[in-house]
């Protein structure tokens, strides 16, 4: 993947999480009038650790950085105590991954369709798709709610991210027997039930 496709994933993840933490989650902004300025000079900021974190090419060094620098910048940009923060900051990059890697299955699946290759293709649109999906979603929610995810409580977040788990390793392993056993036959069929199968799991998730 390119350095302009990846600061680019890694700054759209970042407004990703800055949606959820608006209308999932409903913390309280710092000081409405610059809060988008705040908000510009953090997706920047983004963009350079995103720059250094390809440069070093290190996985290790690279969730350290990462998970540092989103709750540094979520502290900047809300009220909320640090605890809430450093939770809910890592809680967003774990969803966040499980999210984006069953869109870029799907993604991967349906331009394969239609003979469209490229891994920068496939990062830049599964990065706006899950971006598109996140802020419906989230909008949607906010609409009926106005207490926040927060409110559920802990115990019920951690049965949905257990199952966000149970589902990602699901499309994980079918996507992987299709690549080891080179199902050639009936692959259309296959694909079609993978794509069912990655909706019925958005909409499961959805539902829940």
């Amino acid at each position: 993947m390119s350095l302009f496709v990846y600061m680019l994933s890694d700054i759209i993840h970042f407004i990703q999480m800055v949606i959820l933490c608006d209308m999932f989650f409903s913390f309280q902004r710092r000081e409405e009038k610059n809060s988008r300025g705040r908000l510009v000079i953090a997706c920047f900021i983004m963009g350079i650790a995103s720059l250094i974190i390809f440069i070093c090419r290190n996985y290790a060094i690279e969730m350290i950085i990462y998970i540092i620098l989103i709750t540094l910048l979520l502290y900047t940009l809300y009220n909320e105590k640090i605890t809430n923060i450093v939770f809910v900051s890592t809680w967003l990059i774990f969803a966040s991954s499980m999210l984006y890697t069953m869109i870029e299955i799907l993604i991967n699946i349906s331009m394969g369709l239609i003979n469209i290759t490229g891994e920068n293709i496939v990062g830049i649109v599964t990065s706006i798709t899950s971006l598109i999906l996140v802020y419906l979603v989230a909008r949607s929610y906010k609409k009926n709610s106005t207490t926040g995810v927060k409110s559920i409580g802990l115990v019920n977040l951690f049965w949905f991210t257990l199952l966000m788990v149970a589902d990602t390793l699901v499309v994980t392993i079918i996507t992987v027997m299709n690549v080891e056993l080179n199902l050639k036959k009936d692959r259309n069929v296959y694909i079609f039930a993978v794509i069912l199968i990655i909706i019925g799991i958005f909409i499961q998730l959805a539902a829940v």
